[in-house]
């Protein structure tokens, strides 16, 4: 979604006019949005718009500041408030066409952080103009710009332009309450480029920006992203001594040879001017930085927001949560601008490999409060939680069984997050099973919690393709993602509602529990896909399938399914014309080398061969052919299951 920012003070002419052609631009292409109007301390009817506007448009939210804090630090108020992965500032003028705004969006999916205007013929005032020169003049030579990655850039002035998300955050983490954003957001880098506009006369009503707002926008542009104003006194104190001890020297040295003349007094009068004006400018200069750094100082905020439109009241979630799917939803929950008003995970153990993102640790950087507890059917712990007030409680990859009291607490029910298609895979590692059992397809289910494990009514499921490159890895990757857009649509009902269920039908349910590595061993009686099931659900990070050989404990990473071709050697000691005789009389075992190849080692299985291309031993990874040379195998060997 791309949210659009408009900064609106005393714009009630032409607001209206403004959305429909905003609305327009983005219907036609089917491009979801938002328009954030945020009213700058207006006196007109501009908010009493916003808010018809508001009842009448789900797409139009609208801040209202206690007073007028300027254009910039109003955006700044949007910039925290918009929910789009993409952020499009707009003036309300529509000088700057908002018929762009979609060639803006399609920049930004395609790759680019940071899309700029350019307008191709200025309808503004010959002094806008001339300031709008200055300014660019001064970037381009004297700033830090000029050493930037932002050559792309030549109309800072144009106000219609898009970022990407991560860029507006790092804009609010780092940027000071006098930041001019266009050139602050170029300092941060990306990827960057500019589109040529046309640029009109205003439509309706006068600009808000006279001489002293443009000065005012031009100093905190060039004090907020250079040095050079206080550079450039110091240069010019050096060179105006060096002229005054060369004046004073002719002076001295014509007053010896000529004698004394009145006209010196009036040249000395003129250098006092001078240097008279070189310090008041040197101390009003310096004085625009410390006043800045004053700002930064004070507890004063940048602004102060009387009012929102638009805007749901966060729901209370408490949140179980684990493993990268329970981080990847948290996160989601977050971004949402959801109240998570606690998360209960589970302490990392010793033995067990932690390759995902840590819940805890996502929970500590956005000040959650995190619980570890030994035992959740403890009282002290339910009544914990009970004074958290939760309306909802999500349950995300958490392992332990909820009992009655937890369950009873929030008032919208305990909802889980389940890996698979219920009631198929109840129980533990639904797609790590799913994969063992080669199935084609599986999914993520939300469910409402029962004190038995996964048996509760189903809210709603999505389907997931397994494909036949799929690992327990890549599978455990889309159902995060496909989890958390599920638990975003959950999250939007529950605002609204108590979400219907359907129960489940128990003739239908499977349950599979905990798996342990002894469970990945490898039996080569097995047919060939059973094995290259295994392999590819249990590989790196899990576990992993596995043999042994001479009592070590040999993990493939790595295999396919082929069929069986024999070397020379192997068919002369065995005696026989093909590999379906061989099976036939018994001689060629399952588990039994057929051939060692480039890079893999070839395994009679039940029916099939299946070629190991990757193995760990002992943590170090090995192709094939040199796990064979370690143990100098050949065709005929056994490995054992």
């Amino acid at each position: 979604m791309v949210s659009i920012v408009v900064p609106i003070y005393n714009e009630e002419k032409i607001i209206r006019e403004l959305l429909v052609v905003i609305k327009k631009s983005f219907h036609s292409q089917n491009i979801p949005f938002e328009i954030l109007f945020v009213d700058d301390g207006s006196n007109d009817g501009s908010w009493s718009i916003i808010e018809t506007l508001s009842r009448e448009n789900k797409e139009v939210r609208g801040l209202k500041l206690a007073g007028n804090v300027g254009q910039h630090n109003a955006l700044m108020a949007g910039f925290e408030h918009t929910q789009g992965d993409f952020i499009i500032t707009l003036d309300a003028d529509m000088q700057d066409s908002p018929g762009n705004l979609p060639r803006i969006y399609k920049q930004l999916c395609s790759g680019y952080d940071i899309v700029g205007g350019k307008r191709k013929t200025r309808k503004d005032s010959l002094l806008r103009k001339m300031l709008s020169f200055l300014m660019h003049f001064t970037i381009r030579y004297f700033t830090r710009l000029n050493v930037a990655s932002t050559h792309e850039f030549t109309d800072y002035g144009c106000m219609l332009r898009g970022y990407r998300k991560w860029v507006i955050e790092k804009l609010l983490e780092t940027g000071g309450k006098s930041v001019y954003i266009p050139t602050f957001t170029s300092l941060i880098g990306g990827k960057f480029c500019e589109i040529e506009i046309e640029h009109g006369s205003r439509k309706q009503g006068k600009s808000k920006y006279g001489i002293r707002n443009l000065l005012s926008l031009y100093f905190d542009m060039i004090t907020d992203i250079s040095l050079f104003p206080v550079q450039i006194i110091s240069y010019s104190g050096i060179v105006l001594s060096f002229v005054g001890f060369a004046l004073g020297l002719v002076i001295f040295i014509r007053r010896i040879f000529i004698g004394p003349e009145v006209e010196g007094v009036f040249t000395l009068f003129a250098f006092l001017f001078i240097f008279t004006g070189v310090l008041l400018v040197a101390v009003g200069l310096i004085g625009e930085y410390i006043g800045r750094i004053y700002r930064e100082v004070n507890k004063s905020p940048r602004y102060v927001i009387r009012e929102k439109l638009g805007y749901r009241k966060p729901l209370r979630i408490g949140f179980f949560g684990y493993s990268e799917v329970g981080y990847t939803c948290l996160e989601k929950l977050i971004q949402m601008g959801e109240d998570v008003v606690f998360v209960v995970t589970h302490r990392d153990q010793k033995d067990e490999r932690i390759w995902f993102r840590s819940v805890s640790d996502l929970a500590h950087r956005n000040l959650i409060p995190v619980l570890k507890p030994e035992n959740i059917l403890d009282k002290r712990f339910t009544a914990r939680i009970s004074s958290f007030k939760p309306d909802v409680v999500l349950s995300v990859y958490f392992r332990n069984i909820f009992g009655r009291e937890l369950l009873t607490i929030p008032p919208s029910g305990c909802i889980n997050l389940h890996g698979s298609l219920l009631p198929s895979h109840r129980g533990r590692a639904p797609v790590n099973w799913a994969i063992i059992h080669g199935e084609k397809e599986t999914g993520v289910t939300l469910h409402y919690m029962t004190e038995k494990v996964d048996a509760g009514s189903i809210i709603m499921q999505k389907k997931i393709a397994i494909e036949s490159t799929d690992t327990g890895f890549s599978l455990t990757k889309k159902i995060a993602s496909e989890g958390a857009e599920l638990l975003r649509k959950c999250i939007d009902i529950l605002h609204r509602e108590k979400p219907k269920a359907t129960p489940q039908d128990e003739s239908k349910a499977s349950y599979f529990g905990k798996r342990t590595p002894e469970m990945g061993r490898i039996d080569w009686k097995w047919n060939a896909e059973t094995i290259h099931n295994y392999v590819r659900s249990l590989t790196d990070p899990f576990p992993g399938a596995y043999f042994m050989l001479r009592e070590r404990k040999c993990v493939i990473l790595r295999g396919e399914i082929s069929e069986c071709v024999q070397s020379a050697d192997a068919q002369s000691e065995w005696k026989i014309a093909s590999k379906d005789e061989a099976m036939l009389k018994g001689i060629i075992a399952p588990g039994t080398i057929v051939k060692v190849g480039k890079g893999s080692i070839m395994v009679m299985t039940r029916e099939a061969c299946f070629n190991i291309l990757e193995v760990s031993l002992d943590g170090k990874r090995l192709s094939g052919n040199e796990f064979a040379s370690l143990y100098r195998l050949s065709a005929g060997d056994r490995l054992e299951g």
